[in-house]
This record gives structure tokens, C-alpha cells and sequence, in this order.
């Protein structure tokens, strides 16, 4: 069964906070989750990525917590 999770990143290259709320198994698995929803825009908004680009990708973003249940945050003075 899954359980809902909000997982915050910080992408290193950019200092961008991501929030997104995920489905995953486990707490564990949410910032996998997470990454490939990154990824799966990536590839919707410029097509395809090769393997070490999303790889860049996975590397880039750096897990700051995850949260059990969906929630909103508060990111820069923006409701997320």
C-alpha cells in the first residue's frame, strides 16, 4: 500500500527548493519518487534525457526532509 509523503530538495546547481507530494511505499522511497516526477517534467517540458543526464539530475537534488502525509510549505514566502 502506499502512503502519501511531501518531499522538499534543493537543487545544488540552481539553489532552487522544490516541494512535491509523492506516493511511495515507504519514506525511504518518496525521494526516488520524487526525482523521477522531476525527471518525468524534465522530459515533458524538453524531451528526452539520456542516462547521464538524468543521472545529473538524481545527484543535483539534494533531499532536505520528507514529510509523512501531503502538506503545504512555505518555501520563500511562497505557499506551497
Amino acid at each position: 500500500m502506499k502512503n502519501k509523503y511531501t518531499v522538499v530538495t534543493k537543487n545544488r546547481e540552481h539553489g532552487i527548493i522544490e516541494v512535491l507530494q509523492v506516493e511511495a511505499e515507504m519514506a525511504g522511497q518518496a525521494h526516488d519518487v520524487d526525482i523521477q516526477q522531476i525527471i518525468d517534467q524534465m522530459i515533458t517540458d524538453g524531451g528526452e534525457l539520456d542516462e547521464s543526464e538524468k543521472r545529473e539530475v538524481f545527484d543535483n537534488e539534494e533531499l532536505i526532509c520528507v514529510f509523512e502525509g501531503h502538506c503545504k510549505c512555505v518555501v520563500n514566502g511562497y505557499f506551497e
